[in-house]
């Protein structure tokens, strides 16, 4: 006599109903969540670590801001620059949102 197969729809091995595909696309959209939880994390307390021994401030990007314009707001008169590529670190050089927190280190007189 031939086993016969059992149905995977039935139980999996913790017992529960589900089929397997749907346990792969479970694991795979909590793989998503924990990796979006990790950049915005990332993105809020590396500025925080980096440039905790620097002075700085935190400026709220408003709409058309850029980073050479956010450089010249802190001091003008300055090369903004060197500035600039601090943020771009901190910023991982994606684009700037109205409304989002930059932390900007500060020149020194």
């Amino acid at each position: 006599m031939i086993p016969r197969r059992t149905d995977p729809t039935r139980y999996n091995r913790h017992g529960s109903h589900e089929h397997p595909c749907q346990v792969v696309a479970r694991l795979l959209a909590l793989a998503i969540v924990v990796l979006a939880l990790l950049v915005v994390t990332t993105r809020f307390f590396a500025p925080l670590v980096e440039g905790s021994h620097v002075a700085s401030e935190i400026f709220v990007v408003r709409r058309g801001d850029t980073l050479v314009s956010i450089a010249h707001r802190v001091d003008p008169n300055a090369n903004p620059y060197p500035i600039v590529a601090q943020m771009e670190v901190q910023t991982h050089g994606t684009l700037l949102w109205p409304g989002e927190r930059i932390v900007v280190p500060m020149t020194t007189p």
